[in-house]
């Protein structure tokens, strides 16, 4: 897993405007055979399971996973909503979900590979009620299936990929004491070609051209609604030698029903100042089209919707310094960014409807220190993270529109993180604080959440036998026992404790 932060979308189209999430699982060919199993018991009746088994040969990798995982998240919480504050448990929060993924890999020819998956799972889950005491027997289920191919051609000078995935998924919504039964399914296919072309050992012209088919059926649509979306994206790295500086620029031209949409560019570089301090910088321009909901969910969809359009611009300083036994790593990011078309949903002659109205800027920095120490058979390590963020809505919808200047609702302008983890021969130990600062409910910032703390401690012991390797964990969550909200009126549980064993073999 591989977070990518800030906008992309001149490489991956609509949507990556705060960053993108990258899965991608390498194979490693001539392993032989591995296995592996685990299973975990928490509070609240939450059982973990999972199997992989993988084959790997000189040519060919063959991999099962299979997953499994249920919680009655019956918790007890304190109901700041009701008299007296008394605890009480949670009710109609049941969680269940099972799914298998199933990869193959093969070696075509020496410079040739082709790559199949099969992702299949289904989750289930109750809609709890919030903490005002309303009953709820909801249900909402995710059931889909994801299958992708990839055909990669390694040349001298080139090296071409071929990719192609299909996506169908179910969402079938039910809530018998307001009578609502509601099926949405989903449909995407998703076809891409690229290629890498080094046109000389410092430069790097990347090509490419994508295109994803959408299809919806659902209660909420009057009809069937399809979109199809045609990309070209072209991206050129120049860097001067290994270990100096680089410069990445992308850009990226969407058609979206025969209509084009707004070049996506962007540009970036990174490089060393002095010893042991690197800068980088990055400004792009990104966009996210509306939603299937936004417009056509019946009443309220407005089709007449324009995407969110955005430029944003970061700069970030980052220093490492080894002192003895120690290595400490210090960053710092400031960032801008500015939305236009902020899809909006209000009231309007009775019920809700979307609308481009608000524009936002949002600005900040972040802050990141690393440390690393090592004494003996004992190594320490210590990072901390702060945010600061500042985001605003910067254009008023009506006259008496309250939200002017004000913090966007659910975003808090102070939060943070601290991680403590201590390692000796085969035992870990593992502290994790996190702060997040007050966060507003209401546009004009007269309501609020109050901010919260929480603490996790993991204990991790590896060991080994022959050909097995046993892993036993023990984790408490919310260590201090906060009462706290992530979302206004939803509970959270209190302190809460988890272990589990893991036995992996390979032959």
């Amino acid at each position: 897993i591989e977070v990518q932060y800030g906008g992309g979308s001149a490489l991956f189209g609509s949507g990556a405007i705060g960053g993108t999430i990258h899965l991608n699982n390498k194979p490693e060919f001539n392993k032989g055979i591995q296995a592996g199993v685990s299973t975990s018991y928490g509070s609240f009746e939450r059982w973990h399971q999972t199997l992989d088994l993988k084959i790997s040969r000189k040519k060919i990798v063959s991999s099962l996973k299979l997953y499994n995982y249920s919680a009655e998240n019956n918790f007890p919480f304190i109901n700041t909503a009701l008299p007296g504050n008394p605890e009480v448990r949670q009710r109609n929060a049941r969680v269940e979900q099972q799914g298998l993924l199933f990869e193959n890999y093969f070696k075509i020819k020496q410079n040739q590979q082709l790559d199949l998956r099969l992702w299949l799972q289904d989750n289930f889950r109750q809609v709890p009620p919030s903490m005002l005491g309303y009953s709820s027997i909801a249900t909402l289920e995710n059931r889909f299936t994801r299958i992708a191919g990839q055909w990669k051609r390694a040349g001298r000078k080139a090296t071409l990929f071929v990719r192609s995935a299909y996506f169908n998924e179910f969402l079938p919504y039910s809530d018998s004491l307001i009578n609502i039964h509601a099926n949405s399914h989903f449909q995407s296919s998703i076809t891409e070609v690229e290629s890498n072309i080094y046109l000389t050992n410092n430069q790097l012209l990347n090509i490419g051209i994508n295109n994803t088919y959408n299809l919806a059926n659902s209660d909420g649509y009057e009809n069937t609604p399809t979109q199809n979306r045609t990309a070209l994206f072209a991206s050129y790295k120049l860097q001067n030698q290994p270990g100096s500086w680089k410069g990445v620029a992308c850009i990226r031209q969407e058609a979206i029903k025969k209509s084009l949409m707004p070049v996506m560019p962007s540009i970036g570089v990174e490089g060393s100042v002095v010893k042991g301090v690197k800068v980088k910088a990055n400004i792009s321009r990104n966009y996210r089209v509306p939603t299937f909901n936004d417009l056509y969910w019946r009443p309220g969809g407005n089709p007449d919707l324009k995407p969110e359009s955005e430029w944003s611009e970061e700069l970030s300083v980052i220093v490492n310094k080894p002192i003895k036994n120690t290595i400490h790593d210090f960053g710092l990011t400031f960032f801008n960014s500015n939305v236009n078309n902020r899809i909006l949903w209000l009231p309007y002659s009775g019920y809700w409807t979307p609308r481009n109205i608000q524009a936002i800027w949002s600005r900040g920095l972040e802050c990141q220190l690393k440390s690393s120490l090592k004494v003996g058979q004992v190594r320490v390590e210590l990072s901390m993270l702060y945010n600061y963020v500042v985001s605003t809505n910067e254009k008023a919808s009506s006259i008496n529109d309250n939200s002017l200047k004000k913090q966007l609702i659910y975003v808090p302008i102070y939060s943070g993180q601290g991680v403590l983890a201590l390692y000796y021969r085969k035992l870990y130990l593992n502290y994790i604080h996190n702060y997040v600062g007050n966060r507003f409910t209401s546009t004009d910032n007269t309501a609020y959440i109050e901010a919260y703390q929480l603490g996790h401690i993991t204990l991790s012991q590896n060991f080994s036998y022959t050909k097995f390797r046993f892993n036993l964990h023990v984790k408490v969550n919310n260590l201090w026992n906060e009462s706290y909200q992530v979302v206004l009126w939803q509970a959270m549980p209190l302190r809460n404790y988890q272990a589990g064993i893991s036995v992996y073999f390979n032959q």
